[in-house]
């Protein structure tokens, strides 16, 4: 059976959403594994609750998408607070906004957990696949791997955009939280996980709308939450400005390896 090479776009395109923001922002060694670490918890953690109640996440309702968003919101959100507020010695700088631990939370979602940790499954399809005799493949294979995915493409990109949006407010607002002694400024920011549960609905409702359908309602819905959020915590203008502080400044600047 042919495989289709357009297979390997969809992580490629993720590989690269989540690995080249890294580049324009003063890095940083040591929030760069404090992010893998509360990524990775928090994903375990996800994984473990999912598995001990499968029955409940697994049947569709209201309370199961709920539940998908409240466990986003509670670990991958939180943990980026609970993981910045243990380290904090090591973490914060003078001089530093939370700009690239939210980039580097970005990077281990959609680089390596959607992008690496898919893409070998596919180059072992793509070598093996062809000599498989179409009797042993499952009835459902012509569909999976010989299909033109060029017409996912657009909604993947939309969606893994609107991943890095949430993820950069989570370590954004994490990292200010802790630096400022204020954890009211993580609070408003840990509902951004609730979006989860629109991506949970669509899970278990493929028919109600298409994907691109879908992206583009996440992606309109991060980057209102995420502006009303800044706009109402009065944190607007210091996002606006580390942003601009970073990419003028923070490219000439050597990574400091910390």
């Amino acid at each position: 059976m042919h495989v289709s090479w357009t297979l390997y776009l969809a992580p490629l395109s993720s590989i690269l959403i989540g690995t080249l923001p890294l580049l324009f922002f003063r890095r940083s060694l040591k929030l760069f594994g404090i992010a893998a670490a509360s990524y990775f918890t928090a994903i375990a953690a996800k994984i473990a609750i999912e598995s001990a109640f499968h029955g409940f996440f697994s049947s569709p309702g209201i309370a199961a998408y709920l539940a998908y968003g409240i466990l986003t919101s509670i670990f991958e959100a939180g943990l980026a607070y609970a993981f910045i507020l243990f380290f904090r010695k090591a973490a914060i700088e003078d001089g530093r906004s939370g700009l690239f631990y939210g980039l580097s939370l970005s990077f281990w979602e959609n680089t390596v957990l959607i992008g690496f940790l898919t893409a070998p499954f596919n180059i072992i399809d793509l070598i093996i696949i062809p000599f498989i005799p179409a009797g042993l493949l499952p009835a459902d294979a012509s569909s999976t791997y010989a299909i033109n995915y060029l017409p996912l493409l657009l909604p993947h990109i939309i969606d893994r955009i609107s991943s890095l949006i949430v993820h950069l407010m989570f370590g954004f607002a994490a990292y200010e939280a802790v630096n400022q002694s204020r954890v009211s400024r993580m609070l408003p920011v840990m509902s951004l996980g609730m979006i989860d549960s629109i991506a949970a609905w669509w899970d278990f409702n493929k028919g109600a709308m298409s994907y691109l359908d879908l992206s583009i309602i996440l992606l309109a819905v991060t980057v209102t939450a995420s502006f009303l959020i800044l706009a109402m915590t009065g944190e607007l203008d210091d996002f606006r400005h580390a942003i601009i502080r970073e990419l003028l400044f923070g490219g000439e600047r050597k990574s400091d390896g910390k």
